[in-house]
């Protein structure tokens, strides 16, 4: 699966301390990291590279949407104008930790993406694929039809009591407060707006 600079960072920012540079795309572009060679002065686009700070050319080659995890220093600007992102880890750390902290990142969306792909095919549970998006997402999701009845919710909204709000009525229906809590912060966006 394809991730971009976002998820990426967020995942990295769990377990070392980083910064970020750069107007990263949100589409889901990013193939698979590899390790910068030194060899080369392009980088391919929609590309991850691991690399040292002093590894990379003063004038690179850069072909769109590249980001680069660098480690020992700021590199040259190039590496995070336009569409390119750059990474700089804050901490001192060797190349193969941060290359396999990207690794299981990407594994972890793989994981996801082929769960989807075989409730999909088995079953097409709605109830399955939302209760295992809420381990990537880590956020409640409801599925309501236009007559407000719930089709599915993630099994978490019946199990913790911080969220018996997002319950259904006992009609199995969108609990009134929560359509008129919905509507008042609706009204009082569209009033900042404008």
């Amino acid at each position: 699966m394809k991730l971009n600079a976002d998820i990426i960072f967020s995942g990295l920012q769990e377990s070392m301390e980083l910064s970020r540079y750069g107007n990263p795309k949100h589409e889901l572009l990013l193939e698979r990291p590899e390790l910068y060679d030194g060899i080369t002065r392009e980088f391919e686009e929609n590309h991850v590279y691991v690399a040292f700070t002093s590894q990379l050319p003063a004038n690179p080659i850069l072909k769109g949407n590249v980001l680069v995890v660098c480690l020992g220093g700021v590199p040259p600007t190039a590496f995070y104008s336009h569409n390119n992102v750059c990474l700089i880890l804050n901490q001192p750390s060797d190349l193969c930790t941060v290359f396999n902290k990207l690794q299981k990142i990407y594994n972890k969306y793989d994981a996801w993406d082929a769960d989807l792909h075989t409730i999909i095919d088995e079953s097409g549970n709605l109830q399955k694929i939302i209760d295992r998006s809420f381990e990537i997402f880590h956020n409640p999701m409801i599925v309501i039809g236009s007559d407000y009845y719930y089709i599915a919710c993630s099994s978490v909204i019946s199990e913790r009591p911080e969220l018996a709000r997002l319950r259904p009525d006992k009609h199995n229906r969108v609990p009134i407060e929560m359509i008129h809590e919905n509507l008042e912060n609706a009204m009082t966006n569209q009033q900042t707006d404008s």
